[in-house]
């Protein structure tokens, strides 16, 4: 009687059973609007709302040279941008057609505002700028950079003006089509109007090539001119010097009337010198990106691309017989890896069903469990669709998770109901008292699994990390929140409508296991201090062997079906060689196509490099039970696919290409090789000659290194350059302008943009430069003729100085201190390991005073994320001890809680060892969310024992009473989990190219260990701590107390 009086109904359940029309009028909104919500919400392939701190800036100056460039366009570019506020870091190189510069921010800056900085920085450093240096940009990234659609084309006959064609068949069709924001096509030349230089006519005639290309750049304009009256109207005057057509170029006075342009140079309409070529499967081709729009649906607008391109261009007679060849669709890229979480997730659920029905044996509370799962899921939908967020891969594997979690609650409170109606409670009592007596603990529970996921978001200063960290945790809280209140506010309805028997059907299989669990919990708590030595041995033996072990890896290799073969050219190749090699490579790629599983080849070949792509077919493996049923059946000798993996071709590939003098081969999987299978190095001086020198030390002493497949560096490759220095004195006796020598020698060889040719339907670039026969000597170049006030010719070679050095390919610079970057290409995953093999290399060299060397990012990185893997592990355990303390009103009793966490790492280590499972990011991210799960059942566990311990029970029987009474449920939270995971643990599927099996299979080796743990562990640590906090009342009553007899 005394138990009644002090019962408390909690208002949810309470108003649940009171009010049922409007639960059931609630339940069918919730149908309503989340089935609703579910067709509206936007799917692209990432979240959209990220603002990246950084910003890229290129400085265009074509045909220069690295140290030229460094001097004229990225010193005082970077003198510039270093005022910018909240600037971080700045990265810039110098490269032969331009500067670059990466800008990276302070977390948390405005970037609209960093950006406006930016620009009025270049603009103020553009006065400094060369006169022919015109254009720069800048790029600020979102997740629309990259292409939408990529295909490429194979161009079948000869055409006059391809770009043309291209520009007006491929791509405006493609940018008509709606929610497409731009396409680009590459490896066709625009034609332009090219003014070719005849040095040798021009000096008959006395025509001075400075002076030349002053005149051809000032005569093409067209100009405002402010206005005039003409009676009552007001007319705005525009003076017009435009060429119309190509013979008013070629008639263009020069000197004097007679002197024309055609006299000295050659006018023509023709596609430049050819730099590089591309061509797809061994035929000439362009390729082509589709870029959307922000706002645009990602999945609709690919199928309105490859509609259009199935429909209309491949019926367009002006480019009949072309072929073309779809590379990447990211709307089918969406669709399969969303259906793959979705298969993932209903296979889970459907595990979880048979689990609870396994262990209740009812189906009408089979059901009524279950029901949480699509009403937590929905009420999440709900959630994302009024938060302004979209079903995209990260939203979606947080709602994944969440399956095998939202049903605990649900059987927490089922469990207390029934447990009420066999102590012959009837209907509503029933209903509101199981559910008000466990109402707190399951609250706190849900609220654990919350909190860890404040420091998964916070842990890292990266603010992309910590931004799609939310979109993946935000999910989960919604629907463990929404768990949360469909088990208080519609389980007692529907226990209470659709149960009316107070009897479970019984099962020899769980009577016995129950039974042996209560006898074994009975030995262990005589034994406690034996249990608890053995426990600390299998976790001091976990910490200090078995993560040892377990490889350790800043990122893993997903499903990704491409990969580069890229090859660095020594000086003396020929275009026609560069082709020879890439033929060569494409032809062993074609060889064993159908073993290889091959698609496409997409190869790009210059002077200096070479590129070859191979696109695989893409893996049919996903889903987790073709998977498992392969892995099963290649254990058993009953299966062996024909098919090589990606890794296998790389591995036969690196053997098969032959070895060629000078030529290095590197490969790579993703679309930045510095961020998958390269490490970088950075080398800090002031001479880039000593630093060239020092790297190529560094290079000998990795080359053979374990794990070490080549080593890639930054200035190794650089041409020879000629440097022409003017002699002042002759100059001036000369009487000829140095720095118009400067220019004339650029015009000559590098070129001149002169101002754009106006047609009737487009603009035209047009440029000038020496007819391509007339430089390419150094003969040439000395008998370039200048002329002098009284109109002497004088050859360059008389007033200048020739001195051919070793040039550089790029000159890299870091907050304005010149450096050097090593690319270490590796084989293996284990990046602790490789770190390791590399200080062991560098622990011989000596470096000069002033010059160091630094890792790249991936080992900072690395670190980084491994510090915040701990910090978030910390804060995580803190935030879950704070809620702890709330609810037992006790700073020791939530310790016994505690300690199901740390007991719980050693199942995920175990389970990553024994499956051979890197420990990467994701599995990482599972630890943390680890803990917000584990301490679930130990805390309705102590909750119980504490209040089996208010109504008179000793400490012993209440917790063999509580562990008896708990036994089911906590087996059925921790199966119907584990089972939810099944299918992401067992799959190959992966997002974005980053596997997610590991933090499956994280979270089911910890719920495996946690789940024992719990049942054993948590009663004894309980049991020593509840001895503690007696002897600590026993110990102020004995003190306190003699004071007051003494008082």
């Amino acid at each position: 009687m005394a138990d009644k009086d002090t019962f408390r109904e909690a208002f949810l359940p309470r108003l649940s059973v009171r009010r049922p029309i409007s639960i059931l009028m609630i339940f069918c909104a919730l149908l309503l609007v989340g089935a609703i919500a579910y067709v509206k919400l936007p799917i692209p392939l990432m979240p959209s709302g990220f603002d990246p701190p950084f910003l890229y800036v290129w400085v265009s100056y074509r045909y220069s040279n690295p140290a030229e460039i460094e001097e004229q366009i990225t010193r005082p570019f970077e003198e510039q941008l270093r005022t910018v506020r909240h600037l971080k870091d700045i990265y810039s190189s110098s490269e032969s057609n331009g500067g670059g510069f990466w800008l990276e921010f302070e977390k948390n800056t405005d970037m609209d505002v960093a950006y406006n900085q930016v620009y009025d920085r270049l603009e103020r450093a553009r006065a400094e700028m060369p006169d022919d240096q015109r254009y720069y940009w800048i790029w600020r990234f979102s997740e629309d950079d990259d292409e939408t659609v990529y295909f490429g084309v194979n161009i079948k006959g000869n055409h006059d003006d391809l770009h043309y064609l291209c520009e007006e068949r491929i791509k405006r069709p493609l940018e008509r089509i709606d929610g497409v924001a731009k396409v680009e096509v590459w490896g066709v030349y625009e034609k332009v109007i090219q003014v070719e230089l005849d040095p040798a006519r021009a000096a008959a005639h006395g025509v001075d090539l400075y002076d030349l290309v002053q005149t051809l750049y000032g005569d093409n304009f067209a100009l405002s001119s402010g206005w005039v009256k003409d009676g009552g109207r007001k007319l705005f005057v525009r003076s017009i010097g435009r060429y119309k057509d190509l013979d008013d170029v070629r008639n263009l006075p020069v000197k004097g009337p007679n002197v024309l342009l055609q006299h000295v140079a050659n006018v023509k309409f023709d596609v430049p010198e050819r730099t590089w070529y591309r061509r797809l499967n061994r035929e000439p081709a362009v390729s082509v990106g589709v870029y959307k729009e922000s706002t645009a649906n990602t999945v609709d607008l690919c199928k309105r691309v490859v509609k259009a391109i199935d429909e209309d261009l491949k019926n367009d007679p002006a480019i009949a017989g072309w072929e073309f060849e779809m590379l990447f669709n990211q709307g089918e890229f969406i669709i399969e890896a969303i259906d793959n979480l979705k298969s993932a997730g209903l296979w889970g659920a459907f595990f979880a069903f048979w689990v609870l029905y396994f262990f209740l044996r009812h189906w009408r509370m089979t059901m009524i469990v279950i029901l949480a799962i699509p009403m937590s899921l929905l009420a999440t939908i709900i959630f994302l669709y009024f938060s302004g967020w979209t079903l995209n891969l990260m939203t979606l594997m947080g709602l994944m998770i969440s399956v095998g979690l939202v049903v605990d609650n649900a059987i927490v409170i089922t469990e207390g109901i029934f447990l009420r109606k066999t102590m012959g409670d009837k209907g509503d009592v029933a209903a509101i008292r199981g559910a008000s007596e466990v109402s707190l603990a399951v609250t706190m529970a849900t609220l654990t699994t919350v909190v860890v996921f404040l420091p998964l978001i916070l842990m890292n200063d990266d603010v992309g990390f910590a931004f799609y960290m939310a979109r993946i945790g935000m999910p989960v809280v919604a629907a463990i929140v929404a768990s949360l209140i469909v088990a208080l506010l519609i389980i007692p309805l529907a226990t209470r409508v659709l149960i009316k028997d107070t009897k479970l059907k019984s099962s020899r299989l769980l009577d016995k296991m129950a039974a042996t669990y209560q006898k074994s919990l009975t030995w262990v708590m005589s034994h406690r201090f034996d249990m608890t030595v053995v426990a600390l041995l299998l976790f001091a033996f976990t910490q200090g062997y078995i993560i040892s072990k377990v490889p350790k890896t800043d990122m893993a290799e997903g499903n990704i079906n491409d990969f580069r073969l890229r090859f660095e050219l020594p000086e003396n190749y020929t275009i026609e060689k560069a082709e020879a090699l890439v033929t060569t490579v494409e032809d062993l790629l074609y060889e064993k196509a159908e073993v290889y599983d091959l698609r496409a080849i997409d190869t790009r070949y210059s002077r200096t490099w070479a590129s070859v792509r191979a696109y695989l077919n893409p893996s049919r493996d996903l889903i987790w039970w073709r998977v498992t049923a392969k892995a099963i059946g290649s254990r058993l000798g009953l299966w062996k696919s024909e098919k090589m993996t990606r890794e296998e071709v790389l591995e036969e590939m690196k053997e098969r290409v032959p070895e060629l003098p000078g030529v290095e081969m590197f490969v790579n999987w993703r679309w930045d090789p510095q961020k998958d299978s390269a490490v970088q190095l950075t080398l800090y001086g002031d001479d880039t000659g000593t630093l060239l020198t020092l790297a190529r030390e560094v290079k000998k002493r990795f080359q053979v290194l374990p794990g070490v497949a080549g080593v890639e560096l930054d200035l190794e490759n650089g041409a020879d350059e000629l440097r022409i220095k003017i002699d002042r004195e002759l100059a001036m006796r000369y009487n000829l302008d140095p720095a118009q020598v400067a220019s004339t020698i650029s015009y000559a060889l590098r070129g001149y943009e002169l101002p754009d040719f106006h047609s009737d339907d487009r603009e035209i670039p047009m440029r000038t430069q020496l007819a391509k026969e007339e430089r390419e000597t150094l003969e040439q170049l000395r008998n370039l003729t200048f002329y002098t006030e009284s109109g002497t010719q004088i050859p360059l070679a008389a007033a200048a100085d020739f001195q051919i050095t070793k040039g550089w390919d790029e000159i890299r610079r870091h907050n304005g201190k010149t450096s050097l970057q090593m690319n270490i290409f590796t084989t293996q995953d284990n990046m602790e390991a490789l770190e390791k093999t590399i200080d062991g290399a560098l622990a011989g060299i000596q470096f000069p005073r002033g010059y160091t060397i630094g890792k790249g990012n991936r080992f900072s990185d690395m670190e980084e994320s491994n510090q915040a893997q701990q910090f978030g592990v910390i804060m995580a355990i803190v935030f879950v001890f704070l809620l702890m303390g709330v609810l037992f009103e006790s700073f020791i009793l939530p310790i016994s809680v505690i300690v199901a966490v740390p007991f719980s790492f050693i199942g995920a280590y175990w389970m990553l060892f024994l499956t051979n499972t890197a420990l990467d990011l994701m599995a990482g991210i599972g630890l943390i969310i680890l803990i917000g799960i584990v301490v679930n059942n130990a805390i309705v566990l102590v909750d119980l024992i504490n209040r089996l311990r208010k109504q008179g029970m000793s400490q012993k029987e209440a917790i063999i009473e509580a562990g008896n009474r708990r036994f089911r449920p906590i087996l059925m939270t921790a199966l119907t989990t584990i089972c939810g995971l099944l299918p992401m643990a067992m799959g190959n599927a992966a997002l974005i190219g980053i596997p997610y099996a590991p933090l499956g299979r994280t979270i089911i080796g910890g719920l495996i260990s946690a789940t024992f743990l719990t049942l054993f562990m948590v009663p004894i640590t309980y049991s020593y701590f509840d001895d503690l906090r007696q002897y600590m009342k026993n110990f102020s009553r004995r003190i306190f107390g003699t004071r007051r007899s003494a008082a």
